[in-house]
């Protein structure tokens, strides 16, 4: 089984006034929170799943601390056509896999326990979409089996893989997280 990872990191934070992925949270930048828990988790995939993730960063400092931890470095240059560039940089970085998931760098509360054991479910499972909710609303990460690889790739705009999720919903597993791993932090208030 091979699980590739796209780990997303290339947002400008407009809602947020300047680049909210460095901006610190208790010290440390922001994206360090969920790129370290998904690395923690990929180790603890290692076991039985091949592995890989990419990094999908604008921001150097971003793309040098993934490829310290192991991870391909994948450079957008396209920032700005929004997080569709990320995820086909991404997809187009890593080797061929039987799925793909996807992460985003501003879910600091989003536990690697909890990654692995949604990856784990999904793989359990006789789906071929796996979501993460907190019974209310679907959130991030989200995983796709290799057959969804040309909707994939053909998505334009900045509404990302929830296009596919709502074109397949017999396809979708869900797994119950608790909401405050969902939390996404946007706004500079968020931060306190």
């Amino acid at each position: 089984m091979t699980l590739g990872i796209v780990f997303m990191a290339s947002g400008f934070g407009r809602r947020f006034g300047s680049n909210k992925l460095l901006h610190p949270l208790a010290g440390k930048p922001l994206y360090t929170y969920a790129l370290s828990n998904l690395l923690k988790a990929a180790n603890e995939l290692k076991t039985d799943i091949t592995v890989r993730i990419t990094v999908v960063s604008q921001y150097d400092e971003i793309l040098a601390d993934a490829e310290k931890g192991g991870a391909i470095a994948v450079h957008n240059p396209e920032s700005d056509k929004g997080i569709t560039a990320s995820i086909k940089l991404g997809i187009n970085c890593l080797p061929k896999s039987d799925n793909y998931a996807f992460f985003v760098a501003d879910q600091p509360y989003f536990k690697a326990e909890t990654a692995s054991a949604f990856v784990r479910r999904f793989l359990a499972s006789v789906r071929t979409i796996g979501c993460v909710t907190d019974g209310n609303t679907c959130g991030n990460p989200v995983i796709f089996n290799h057959i969804y690889l040309p909707e994939l790739l053909a998505l334009e705009g900045d509404r990302g893989g929830k296009q596919v999720v709502s074109r397949h919903p017999e396809e979708v597993f869900y797994y119950q997280v608790n909401s405050q791993e969902l939390l996404d932090l946007d706004m500079p208030e968020d931060f306190n």
